[in-house]
């Protein structure tokens, strides 16, 4: 319990906003997004985009440093937001045809 902790308290996006998904659960949901026997990516993803999602952090990195399981959750988390454009950019495309077709 002391790891996840050091973990969650050394982020501050965490301290700013108790909201925040936080590094924990961005880099394990990165590392199901990587594995290709998943299929879940597009909901996680659409989860990871929200506003409280994967954004906020700034990459100050403390939450690698002192990972207990060596873990990047920093780096997860910038490679996660590379990935997650083009989930974003097809939900904001996707989300205005709606809206047209609705008017």
């Amino acid at each position: 319990m002391y790891q996840l902790y050091a973990l969650l308290s050394t982020c501050p996006q965490v301290g700013l906003n108790a909201d925040f998904l936080g590094p924990a659960a961005s880099a394990l949901a990165h590392r199901y997004n990587l594995d290709s026997r998943d299929e879940g990516a597009k909901i996680r993803f659409k989860m990871l985009n929200e506003e409280n999602g994967i954004w906020p952090c700034t990459f100050v990195g403390y939450c690698s440093d002192v990972c207990p399981k060596q873990v990047d959750p920093a780096g997860a988390i910038q490679q996660a937001k590379a990935q997650g454009v083009g989930y974003w950019a097809m939900d904001l495309i996707s989300g205005n045809k709606k809206e047209r077709e609705e008017s």
